[in-house]
């Protein structure tokens, strides 16, 4: 089937919404609700769209409460400074590989949307569909 430019474009900026962090998931969240009963196509992409940024926020949320507790309990429990440190660093660091991750993932979905392609999230995207 296929799709207009306009249609392509909403469903690939529904996805890089993520790289403006929770602007992304009103972003999605816009595109859906206005679009969806217009376009399957643009409806599905931002419907998964916002479903993968709504999972990020949440897993972000629940990993960085555990290791900001992580690196607090050392501080307060007297460990080494460096100690804490280093694994305040390494977390940093995987974070933001994580991010990098996450990010080219929404990437390669945007362009499936530029291209006419339908997407769907691998682990979430069958129940994405079905909410």
């Amino acid at each position: 089937m296929s799709y207009s430019s306009e249609e392509k474009i909403l469903g690939g900026i529904s996805h890089l919404g993520i790289l403006f962090s929770w602007i992304g998931i009103i972003v999605a969240l816009v595109i859906f609700i206005t679009q969806k009963d217009k376009s399957s196509f643009v409806g599905n992409h931002a419907k998964q769209a916002l479903g993968y940024q709504i999972c990020l926020l949440v897993l972000f949320s629940i990993l960085s409460f555990f290791v900001a507790g992580g690196v607090m309990s050392s501080i307060i429990m007297g460990g080494p400074g460096a100690l804490s440190f280093i694994s305040a660093a390494g977390t940093f660091g995987i974070f933001s590989l994580l991010r990098l991750a996450i990010i080219i993932y929404a990437v390669v979905a945007a362009f499936n949307a530029f291209t006419g392609k339908l997407f769907k999230y691998v682990l979430i995207g069958d129940f994405v569909d079905q909410v």
